[in-house]
């Protein structure tokens, strides 16, 4: 159904992720080595990102949604997120660990002065940019006053919500979200105010089929001895797009868990960096991904032990694998095959001038000497 709202210009308002809740506490441990932990820490990262790691596929669905269907008035932005403390913000703003540490230590509640006041301050400001003739479309729950309570004394019957998410939780609603963004379908809105806050359970979503779901849910894993040029392919190739997992930055395997299955529940890229030279090593990740719905992409780094020798010598001190073990890895490796369940595979070579060269792989392969 076509939304209401069509010849309206349209802002939507988004939900907070719960950044005191189990990821937003893994985000703000300060030795915690992951990219984006790191990037948070040391240059700030948007709070559209950060609620995206924290709330996974819920905000993904939110911010997909709101940048296809947003038609705000000149000069504002189409899309604004609910941040406990700081009133809302846009999407790209950049924020710093010390400052996702205060958005934490605020409860998302009506009662809450230090939440409610500065939502309803930077509401006003809103309210008075966009005019009257925008709609406000809230992107979260009405079930608690939470949100609606302020909101709707600044922009009354402004105020819409999807009527679709009556009824659906948080995943759900994300679900929805990121399909009907996907087909360029918009959601009906109905006002907020006197609206019925809770429904019968929604029918779950029907599975989409793998070619609905986009190149976008891809599972990378590189496939080489230490320096055989696995992670400069990856900053040259996939940094941009995909997040890394390597053993080397996280150093344990729990750690790796948790961020594999973190990518895994909210369809992000991302790129297996460790050396994975056996297939029974690689299976796990193959099978974990398929079973998500992923696309699994090999590329098998085919260079010559010596080659490999010289490269990893010139890593920084404390990066640098003892040459026995980098032979041990060399004599373990077998080199992929389609088989194991790879939906492409490649291989990868170096020139003499450290150019990567990716062709189509075989099925037979053998270690370069």
């Amino acid at each position: 159904m076509p939304s209401t709202s069509n010849k309206r210009c349209r802002i939507f308002l988004l939900s907070p992720a719960n950044a005191g809740g189990e990821r937003g506490r893994l985000l703000l441990r300060e030795r915690a080595s992951f990219d984006l932990a790191v990037k948070l820490r040391t240059e700030g990262a948007s709070i559209g990102e950060v609620f995206s790691f924290i709330s996974g596929l819920y905000f993904r669905g939110k911010l997909a949604y709101s940048e296809v269907f947003a038609a705000p008035p000149p000069g504002v932005p189409g899309c604004f997120v609910i941040a406990s403390g700081r009133g809302l913000m846009p999407p790209d703003t950049r924020i710093t660990f010390e400052e996702l540490q205060n958005i934490a230590s605020v409860p998302v509640d009506a009662a809450e002065p230090r939440y409610r006041e500065p939502l309803e301050r930077n509401a006003r400001i809103l309210a008075e940019l966009a005019g009257p003739d925008c709609d406000i479309v809230l992107l979260g729950s009405i079930a608690s006053p939470k949100y609606l309570e302020p909101l709707v004394e600044i922009f009354g019957p402004r105020l819409l919500f999807p009527a679709d998410f009556v009824g659906r939780g948080d995943m759900g609603r994300g679900g929805l979200m990121l399909r009907c963004a996907r087909a360029g379908i918009e959601l009906n809105y109905v006002p907020a105010m006197g609206a019925a806050r809770h429904g019968p359970r929604a029918p779950n979503l029907p599975r989409m089929r793998r070619q609905q779901r986009g190149i976008a849910m891809q599972a990378v894993i590189l496939i080489g001895i230490q320096g055989s040029g696995k992670t400069s392919f990856y900053r040259e190739r996939f940094a941009d797009t995909h997040t890394r997992i390597s053993l080397d930055v996280l150093r344990t395997r729990t750690r790796e868990r948790q961020l594999l299955e973190e990518c895994l529940k909210t369809g992000k890229p991302f790129v297996i960096d460790n050396t994975n030279v056996r297939a029974s090593e690689r299976a796990s990740y193959i099978s974990q991904a398929k079973a998500a719905g992923f696309r699994v992409v090999g590329y098998y780094f085919r260079v010559p032990l010596k080659a490999a020798i010289a490269r990893n010598n010139r890593h920084k001190p404390g990066e640098v694998v003892p040459v026995p073990g980098l032979i041990a890895a060399f004599k373990r490796l077998e080199p992929p095959v389609a088989a194991e369940g790879f939906d492409e595979l490649y291989t990868v070579e170096l020139t003499p001038k450290n150019e990567f060269v990716v062709t189509a792989a075989g099925e037979n392969q053998t270690n370069a000497g």
